[in-house]
């Protein structure tokens, strides 16, 4: 559903001519999936990825976090666990990275801080 919400969204941008950043899908679980949904998914997501349409961040929160699944998600970024629930590190993280890429140019590629990573996850 959040994959057709964020295409549904860039083509309302497309359709009134206002550029704008590809958008990042932050996937968080604490487990893994439970429908056969969820699991198709995967692959769509990871199309998206290369084609340039879609970010995905895969984060795993909790020691059952399935990686393996999560990793199925996005080829470009390897799925991270969260270091002990960490969540206000990771949402200042993200903040930080969204205004990075805002003060760019759509299409313009940006680095993030790899350093502020090892504030929120494991490596």
């Amino acid at each position: 559903m959040a994959l057709d919400c964020l295409e549904k969204r860039k083509q309302e941008y497309k359709n009134v001519g206002v550029d704008y950043f590809q958008p990042w899908l932050v996937l968080m679980t604490d487990g893994k999936p439970t429908t056969k949904e969820h699991t198709e998914a995967g692959p769509h997501a990871v199309k998206l990825e290369a084609q340039g349409k879609l970010v995905v961040f895969p984060i795993g929160i909790g020691p059952r976090a399935d990686m393996t699944t999560l990793a199925m998600f996005s080829k470009k970024n390897d799925p991270l666990r969260l270091n002990e629930l960490n969540f206000r590190l990771f949402f200042e993280w993200l903040s930080k990275s969204v205004v990075r890429v805002s003060q760019s140019r759509p299409g313009e590629k940006v680095g993030l801080d790899h350093e502020g990573i090892k504030g929120w996850a494991f490596l």
